[in-house]
């Protein structure tokens, strides 16, 4: 499987309130472009490359250090969409989790999945994460 391209868009963090008890919490957003190989420099549809399988299995690269010993009750979910495509595009696998650190006192959010496109396919991702407010280490702490 060929490794996609992902370029991740400014990460939104927000303080809201959860509806059923009004708990405070934690709302960061990942997300941007996935680039299923470069596309060439055809037109028309010899533009777009051969039907290949792409698999991201990394930590997302602005993923903010998590606190492990709060991590209780976080939720993570995640979306992929096409955004260019020529006839295919199959999701085959997708999942986002926490992941913990070797250290034991981190967690980073994991995004892996595996599509099936054609090569110069562009997609969007977004991945987001809810937690409490003090299960993110800020900096310099």
């Amino acid at each position: 499987m060929t490794t996609p391209l992902l370029v991740p868009n400014p990460r939104l963090d927000t303080f809201v309130e959860r509806a059923p008890d009004g708990a405070r919490q934690r709302l960061t957003v990942y997300s941007g472009i996935i680039q299923f190989g470069a596309r060439p420099s055809l037109l028309g549809a010899a533009a777009w490359g051969t039907l290949t399988a792409f698999r991201h299995e990394w930590l997302l690269p602005d993923s903010l250090p998590y606190r492990a010993d709060r991590l209780g009750g976080a939720q993570v979910s995640c979306t992929i969409a096409p955004q260019s495509m020529h006839e295919n595009f199959d999701l085959n696998a997708l999942v986002a989790g926490l992941h913990p650190d070797p250290d034991g006192a981190h967690a980073w959010v994991r995004f892996d999945f595996a599509v099936t496109t054609r090569v110069g396919t562009l997609g969007s991702y977004r991945v987001e994460v809810l937690v409490p407010p003090d299960a993110v280490r800020e900096p310099g702490t």
